[in-house]
Parts: structure tokens; C-alpha cells; sequence
């Protein structure tokens, strides 16, 4: 396995936090590791809010099952110790990656390792697990190659704040001011999202407003409102510590 990032680089990237249950018992199963039942979270149902109105879905009730709010970065942790400790090799922080004679029995990769040496391996097959923006999918031959895809009138704005967690599950809202998601990764470090428009400049957004918009977005009935917390400031304001603009998410600005 070959990755152009460097582990600690992606280690330290944010990613979602929900678990299957399925993956989860997986990762327990294969040996992998146990951490998601110590350390990870179960979530027995999701709420779905409309017209300021929360709409519990059990779960546990319905199928037996829960999710399980793990973060993806502790995934990886695991698989790439459980990795190390069976013998196999990934090579982190490689550049200058060369794929080869795909269209033959023997395809190859060449690359250049972390430490400047360069490499070639020779496989049976190699699979291009790289994305949508990645070298691999312009690789297979225009004859050979259908495209799919759909691109949507509107992107997610995210933001990784400190602060508590406003609800012990994840919240979908729908309202009429636009969707927004309320989604835990720790006791203290929350992240959120709400819909906006593709073209939506991350500049444009105080921390004052996104607050707003997603008090707005969560406003009902009941009088629920998310917890801001303390952020890191000195005047107690809580503040996203991480933004993720229009096309930042990993979303493609919502284009799938």
C-alpha cells in the first residue's frame, strides 16, 4: 500500500465519526482492535427534526443494531498498527507515483519513498484507491471508462468547534432556513455542518453568524438550543477550530 500523505498527516486530519455496526464488530472480530468498545460511543438512534419538531428513530427498537461515534482517524490508527504487527508494509509520504502497463497481466508501480530512493513493484493487481481527484480513474481507457455522477445546487458549510456536546446523538435538521447536521466527535470537540450555497466564501462567515445559522437551523418547539461552549479565546466565545468551506469537506461541494 501506497500513500502520498504521510501517517501523522493523516492521523491529525478530521474525518466523520459514525461507525456501522458491522464495521464495528469487523474491526473487534479480525483482531484489529477492541478500542471502538472502550473508547467509542453507542449510538442507539439518530433524531430528525422538521418544522422545529424532533423525531426520535430507535435503532436498537427497529433493527437490534446501534451506530457507534468513532472517530475515522482512530480507524486508521488501528488498521495501520494492526498492519505493523502482522508483518505488512505501507509506505507513507511517497511522491512521484507512476502506474504502468495497466492494460497487461503485469502492471506495475513505480514511486519515490519517504527517503528519496525509488522504487518499482510489480503486482498482479493494482487497485487505484484514490479518489475522485486522484491519477488513477483517467487512467483506464476512454473506451473502457463510464463516468457517473450528479452535482447538486448546494454545498455543506463545516465547522469543528469546541464546545459540549449539545445532544447524545446526531441531529438532522430540516427547516426553513436549510438543512444543518449536528454531529459529536468528543465530549468536547463537536462538528457541524449546514447547507450553503457552492459558491459561499468562508471569509463571509463570523463566528457570530455561523452560530446563528445553526441555532436557527435547530430552533423548534421545545426550545432546544446547541451548547456554544467556551472556545480558546479569552472573552469565552466559543469559535470554530477547524473550518471547512463550501468545497472542503471531502464533499466535492456536495457533488457526488
Amino acid at each position: 500500500m501506497l500513500d502520498t500523505r504521510t501517517r501523522r498527516e493523516i492521523e491529525t486530519t478530521q474525518r466523520a465519526g459514525i461507525l456501522e455496526a458491522d464495521v464495528a464488530r469487523d474491526l473487534v472480530e479480525t483482531g484489529v482492535s477492541d478500542r471502538i468498545l472502550r473508547d467509542g460511543h453507542e449510538h442507539e438512534g439518530t433524531e430528525l427534526r422538521f418544522g422545529g419538531r424532533a423525531h426520535r428513530i430507535h435503532f436498537k427498537a427497529l433493527v437490534g443494531e446501534s451506530v457507534w461515534l468513532y472517530p475515522q482517524t482512530d480507524v486508521l490508527i488501528d488498521l495501520a498498527d494492526a498492519r505493523e504487527r502482522d508483518g505488512g508494509t505501507v509506505h507513507f509520504g511517497v511522491r512521484d507515483t507512476e502506474v504502468l502497463d495497466i492494460t497487461t497481466d503485469a502492471p506495475r508501480v513505480r514511486y519515490t519513498a519517504a527517503d528519496g530512493s525509488r522504487h518499482e513493484i510489480r503486482a498482479r493487481y493494482v487497485v487505484g484507491a484514490d479518489g475522485s481527484r486522484g491519477m488513477c480513474r483517467d487512467m483506464v481507457p476512454e473506451e473502457r471508462r463510464t463516468r457517473y455522477g450528479k452535482e447538486c445546487p448546494f454545498a455543506w458549510f463545516g465547522i469543528l468547534a469546541e464546545a459540549p456536546m449539545s445532544a447524545p446523538e446526531l441531529i438532522y435538521a430540516h427547516s426553513e432556513h436549510g438543512f444543518a447536521l449536528i454531529s459529536q466527535r468528543t465530549e468536547a470537540v463537536q462538528r457541524m455542518y449546514f447547507q450553503c450555497s457552492p459558491d459561499e466564501s468562508v471569509d463571509a462567515w463570523s463566528d457570530d453568524r455561523i452560530w446563528e445559522t445553526l441555532q436557527a437551523r435547530v430552533a423548534g418547539e421545545a426550545g432546544f438550543r446547541l451548547k456554544e461552549g467556551a472556545g480558546p479565546r479569552e472573552d469565552g466565545a466559543a469559535v470554530p477550530l477547524v473550518r471547512a468551506g463550501a468545497h472542503a469537506l471531502g464533499l466535492d461541494g456536495a457533488r457526488r
